[in-house]
């Protein structure tokens, strides 16, 4: 195969610790009602969304993009390795050997063979399940950072396809020629060493949203398909992907790296950790708008006021320097621009020493 970019590397397979795995997971044991869950060494697929036309497909899917924003770091650092990426995966027959090819732009914590640390980074890769990677140079990107990963159909001579895989806004990209028709576009959460749930991003989950995926000219229809669901995660992390929107054009995709229980069966907002130490996250399950969050103290005194226009996006409450004890937040909104009724919630919130 033919690879191209501005920096690429081929890592033979005694300097790779990737293990390759598609659709299929390794789902650990339950630790009972351990208060602090453990996961048995998370690795490989956690958890994803792959799709298929409903119709089949006339012509190959030529372009796949998504945007995502970079989340925030884990609260545990330690030797973790977690990609998150969207990709297109297709398999060639050679001499009756089966070999799956990946692209993929890649965000990723920690040190993979491209490099790393405890930080964010983004690279793209072409990946085999024979021990052949390859990939472009890795760039540091900060939390909070917009990103748009693309995989682009760039010719196609007698059965043989060329792709290239690339961040809209960085310079680097990845090419590789001679290749199977890439026939299943996928979005995942991929992970090595991972052994409490704190070493997952402190989000509640990574929204993967204007998921465009065209076949020649046209957005096909399509059909997803998820590992695990809200009342059968993938693991003791809770985690699982929710398919929003299965639209081929600006469809909408959500990966959970946590799952609160609902507080007396409230579900439109998920309010973790409780008790909180550091940071109290809010995460809405859908847009709100006109939003006003507030902390008060046992005393009754207002210790935080946050109005939001359009609240469609998580944000931390920084609690550290609050005293131990009881604390009220309390949460007020609308629906929609077209709702007569606020709604109204006041929760309890214990912070910890």
């Amino acid at each position: 195969h033919k690879v191209s970019g501005k920096v690429s590397k081929v890592l033979p397979s005694n300097t790779n610790n990737r293990i390759f795995k598609t659709r299929e997971n390794k789902f650990p044991e339950s630790d009972g009602d351990s208060k602090i869950k453990e996961v048995k060494q998370d690795y490989g697929w956690i958890t994803y969304a792959y799709c298929e036309s409903v119709y089949g497909l006339t012509n190959p899917y030529s372009d796949f993009s998504a945007s995502w924003k970079v989340p925030s770091p884990p609260l545990r650092y330690s030797n973790q390795l977690i990609y998150l990426f969207i990709s297109m995966d297709g398999v060639s027959f050679n001499d009756n050997d089966t070999v799956i090819h990946i692209i993929q732009p890649v965000l990723q914590w920690g040190k993979s063979p491209a490099g790393g640390g405890d930080y964010w980074s983004i690279c793209n890769w072409h990946v085999t399940n024979t021990l052949q990677y390859f990939h472009d140079s890795l760039i540091r990107v900060d939390p909070g950072t917009i990103l748009k990963g693309t995989i682009k159909l760039i010719s196609e001579n007698g059965g043989r396809y060329a792709y290239k895989s690339s961040f809209e806004g960085f310079e680097t990209s990845l090419e590789v020629s001679n290749l199977p028709e890439l026939n299943t576009p996928s979005i995942v959460l991929e992970a090595y060493n991972i052994n409490s749930c704190d070493e997952y991003p402190d989000d509640q989950k990574l929204r993967v949203n204007s998921i465009n995926i065209m076949a020649g000219d046209a957005y096909p229809k399509l059909i997803w398909h998820t590992s695990g669901d809200f009342e059968n995660p993938v693991n003791d992390c809770n985690q699982y992907t929710e398919v929003i929107d299965e639209s081929s054009q600006n469809g909408v995709t959500h990966i959970f790296f946590h799952t609160p229980t609902s507080i007396d069966g409230y579900n439109d907002m998920h309010i973790f950790p409780n008790p909180v130490k550091e940071y109290l996250n809010i995460s809405p399950n859908e847009s709100f708008i006109n939003c006003k969050i507030e902390v008060i103290n046992s005393n009754g005194k207002l210790l935080h006021s946050t109005f939001i226009k359009y609240f469609d996006y998580e944000i931390d409450i920084d609690f550290e320097h609050y005293a131990p004890g009881l604390y009220f937040v309390k949460i007020s909104y609308f629906k929609s621009k077209y709702a007569l009724k606020e709604s109204n919630h006041t929760f309890k919130v214990l912070k910890s020493k």
